[in-house]
């Protein structure tokens, strides 16, 4: 066994070379007990070279246990007995994880690092009860046997695969088996076979079926809560809904008489103020439980029970006035009175209902009316429409997608609508639940407010490698809110003396712009630890908010997620083979409308640098067209041409991110070159 520490000098030892960082596809298992040392397998691909292990967060140790070194065959590098490494052949690394007793329950970002780069993160669960593995080949008469509750069962579901757990409960207990699987793995790139939609199915001793789950709501994850009805021996069985398996078909079932929410009331508050939520659930020491607001955002909260946690669930925090929604305000004759700004707590209580508020506004006044119910966890499927005094329909929204592409939702249920007030007068905001369903646990936050322009920002790759004078690239992806279009000046800290940021700005209108990060030649390899900034002036205010790193993610061969992670990580590799310099670094370069502009490039070459570089485009709209230039082995300048459409309007602004690459050998020596900021000017 080695111990690995978490600055490893000798990181990256061929970090000028296109190759692919390591990917992880699975672990097993996936988390483990407070206070224990915990065995688990990562799996993926290029893990052999694996010279660190990073994990978020504090508490965590962690040992690479050793590996069979590779033999060279014919045939290729041989990793083991009976496998040979390439690009579509998963490899597998093993780890000793130590969590110390006071680790912080939860999910943590787990990271693998070698020579070629920084892993993506994998989700890890520090957990606070006994941890239990499942046994190999599992069947009804041969089950797993579980004694003592309450603990965690890790799994592993192979194809065709079930396994069962056996255990015994008295009548009069409230059981809970939540189980942990999509949420180890959210997306797939490949949909076939797909994801893991695990299914649980409870049985007596005479093998009747007690139980059957294969969701939670709107989840995909099941939940089982169970009213033991008599003594007896039951046996719980977990497999695919339709018997597929691999695996990263991992799951994680914490079971027992644990304290469970099905939901809370009211959804958030005020900040700087105190409530009483009303708790539904089971297990639980009440039905109320006080909370604080304290900071603007999403908190969560959650249960103790005789030192057990709970589920935790969300809760919204605000700046604006709140009210509660009255009973019987389900008609436009006994709709609820309301002075806006505001924001309304109320529920959909049952199958049919509907929520009518009534407002008075100004001609010319402008309201954002937007719901917040299945961002905060409820199963509303909210839909709005507002009304004039004669109803006559304004707006309706039922499914807001101006954030699709951020987070791990897949389902746009919040609604959201803007209008402008023609007249004065009153005016009816209707709310109900598009499906037509009710129940204690729909409920919502309405506001209604007048816009308040603001932004989210974030970045990606969250896992980035530069050599020692070097360049790379980020990609900033923003949210504008209530009508937010102005230009954003990005910031970005932890970086070392010496690195230099290359036209970080996001332009006015624009959603998303790459910009890069050049490292200077001196420095120690290791790991940096930046925070990227967004500033603007927004209604004479300047507003700064910190860019959330995200890992870019496909579901199913088309939808792309940016889905938050804990950190950014950027690499700082050993000197890079080549590099780029030209006058553009700090000036922008004016293209004339409909026209085109040169600027002339220079590669700085090592004497490992002798070949042929080629400098190409790899992300750019369709409004800026840029041609790929090369540089023979005895050339070290080039001249780069960038042309604009005749449509594309003056003060258009965009960044160009080339790459220049050489070939050495079988492998490929990459390294971005410093961005070119371009703007359209008025044609001669």
């Amino acid at each position: 066994m080695k111990k690995i520490f978490l600055l490893v000098l000798i990181l990256w030892a061929g970090a000028a070379y296109a190759q692919q960082g390591p990917h992880i596809n699975y672990l097993y298992p996936a988390g483990g007990q407070q206070g224990n040392v915990v065995k688990i397998k990562v799996g993926g691909l290029r893990l052999l070279a694996a010279s660190d292990v990073l994990f978020s967060g504090s508490g965590i140790e962690v040992d690479i246990l050793e590996v069979p070194k590779p033999k060279e065959t014919k045939k290729g590098r041989k990793i083991s007995k009976n496998v040979i490494e390439d690009q579509d052949n998963p490899e597998a690394i093993y780890l000793s994880v130590k969590i110390a007793r006071d680790a912080k329950p939860g999910m943590r970002d787990l990271r693998v690092v070698s020579a070629d780069g920084i892993s993506n993160r994998f989700r890890f669960f520090v957990g606070a009860i006994n941890e239990l593995t499942e046994a190999e080949d599992l069947t009804m008469d041969k089950p797993m046997q579980v004694n003592e509750f309450p603990c965690v069962i890790n799994g592993q579901i192979m194809p065709g695969d079930r396994d069962y757990i056996r255990f015994y409960a008295t009548r009069g207990q409230k059981l809970v088996c939540d189980v942990k699987a999509r949420v180890i793995l959210p997306f797939l790139a490949d949909a076939v076979p797909g994801w893991f939609q695990a299914v649980v199915t409870l049985y007596d001793s005479k093998g009747n079926e007690v139980a059957y789950v294969d969701d939670n709501e709107f989840r995909p994850d099941p939940v089982v809560v169970f009213d033991v009805a008599k003594d007896d021996t039951y046996i719980l069985q977990i497999n695919d809904s339709i018997y597929r398996g691999r695996d990263d078909f991992v799951y994680r079932i914490t079971v027992g008489q644990i304290p469970f929410i099905r939901s809370v009331f009211p959804l958030g508050g005020k900040a700087g103020t105190k409530t009483v939520l009303q708790v539904q659930g089971v297990n639980l020491p009440s039905g109320r439980q006080d909370v604080a607001f304290s900071e603007k955002g999403i908190m969560n909260v959650s249960c103790g029970v005789k030192g057990f946690e709970s589920n935790a669930k969300l809760l919204a925090v605000g700046d604006l006035n709140e009210v509660s929604e009255v009973k019987q305000n389900d008609s436009y004759a006994k709709a609820q009175l309301v002075k806006w700004p505001v924001v309304i707590n109320g529920k959909i209580e049952k199958v049919g209902d509907v929520d009518v508020y009534k407002i008075s506004a100004k001609a010319q006044q402008k309201i954002v009316i937007d719901v917040d119910a299945r961002l905060l966890d409820s199963p509303l499927d909210s839909s709005i429409e507002l009304y004039d005094a004669k109803f006559n329909r304004l707006g309706f929204n039922d499914d807001f997608v101006g954030k699709k592409w951020y987070g791990l939702v897949t389902h746009h249920a919040d609604s959201n609508l803007s209008y402008t007030f023609k007249a004065d007068g009153d005016y009816y905001v209707k709310l109900a639940d598009v499906q037509n369903k009710g129940g204690v646990d729909f409920g919502y936050r309405l506001k209604l407010a007048e816009p308040n322009p603001d932004f989210d920002l974030y970045v990606y790759p969250d896992n980035l490698l530069i050599g020692k004078g070097g360049t790379g690239e980020l990609t900033v992806h923003i949210h504008r809110k209530d009508g937010f279009n102005g230009a954003v000046d990005l910031m970005v800290e932890g970086l070392g003396a010496g690195a230099k940021v290359n036209h970080a700005k996001l332009p006015a209108k624009a959603e998303q712009m790459q910009f890069t990060i050049s490292l200077p030649k001196n420095g120690p390899v290791g790991i940096l630890r930046p925070r990227v900034f967004g500033q603007a002036t927004i209604t004479r205010k300047t507003v700064k908010h910190q860019a959330k790193p995200c890992e870019d993610l496909m579901q199913a061969f088309l939808y792309r997620h940016l889905v938050e992670t804990d950190e950014l990580l950027i690499g700082r590799g050993k000197d890079v083979a080549f590099s780029f310099t030209h006058d553009f670094a700090d000036v922008v370069l004016e293209v004339p409308q409909g026209g085109q502009a040169e600027f002339a490039v220079k590669v700085n070459r090592t004497e490992q640098a002798k070949a042929m570089i080629s400098l190409a485009v790899e992300t750019i709209s369709k409004n800026v067209q840029v041609r790929k230039v090369s540089f023979a082995p005895d050339k070290n300048t080039a001249t780069v041409v960038v042309a604009v459409k005749k449509n594309i309007p003056v003060g258009y602004e965009e960044n160009i991110v080339m790459t220049g690459s050489m070939k050495v050998g079988k492998n490929i020596v990459e390294n971005v070159m410093p961005a070119i900021a371009v703007k359209v000017v008025a044609g001669k």
